[in-house]
């Protein structure tokens, strides 16, 4: 009741700030929330790639491929484009960068261990073309492939990341049933 001590009450859509997004976003079969483990929501292998982009851009295959061309093997990949800096404007949430469908589909079967991609704009789906958008989320959340889908981290705040990664934990709101969930991203970078 809140009469013996400070007591909140929370309503918010599952999708808002970070958040992460589940198999069970895009595909009626797919994973919730809380039937992965802990284990799962942690990786060892992260690779943090800069990927400059401006408003209604689509991450191309032709343009990633470089960025990842070593071929190391990663679990997590974050993309910082620095759209991030314009959240707050309209351009943020109405002209957002996206995941072109192809490089989505390259992805999953180019890096069999990756299980999860992070990127600083709102949605991997681009408020300018939403039927690329889901595409690009079926192919990453949705079954067919002969790896597991990849979950997504969408709306992060990756600027403040200024060494090699090391370690990535993120750490949804575990809500039974749930496509996705608010979330917190911890990293653990090289030391200085």
């Amino acid at each position: 009741m809140g009469d013996s001590s400070n007591s909140s009450r929370w309503s918010l859509p599952n999708h808002i700030g970070t958040h992460v997004d589940a198999p069970y976003h895009f595909s009626q079969g797919g994973q919730t929330i809380e039937r992965y483990s802990p284990e799962d929501w942690h990786f060892t292998s992260p690779r943090l790639i800069e990927y400059p982009m401006g408003p209604s851009e689509l991450i191309t295959k032709e343009k990633l491929v470089p960025l990842l061309a070593d071929g190391e093997p990663t679990d997590c990949v974050l993309v910082r484009t620095g759209f991030e800096s314009r959240r707050g404007d309209e351009v943020y949430w109405r002209e957002n960068p996206g995941f072109d469908p192809a490089t989505a589909r390259w992805l999953r079967t180019a890096f069999p261990r990756l299980k999860i991609i992070g990127i600083d704009v709102i949605s991997v789906s681009p408020w300018q073309d939403r039927t690329k958008g889901r595409e690009a989320h079926r192919h990453f959340l949705g079954e067919g492939y002969p790896t597991a889908p990849v979950r997504l981290i969408e709306d992060m705040k990756l600027s403040p990341i200024t060494a090699k990664l090391r370690e990535v934990w993120v750490l949804p709101l575990r809500v039974s049933g749930s496509d996705g969930a608010p979330c917190t991203v911890v990293a653990r970078i090289d030391e200085e």
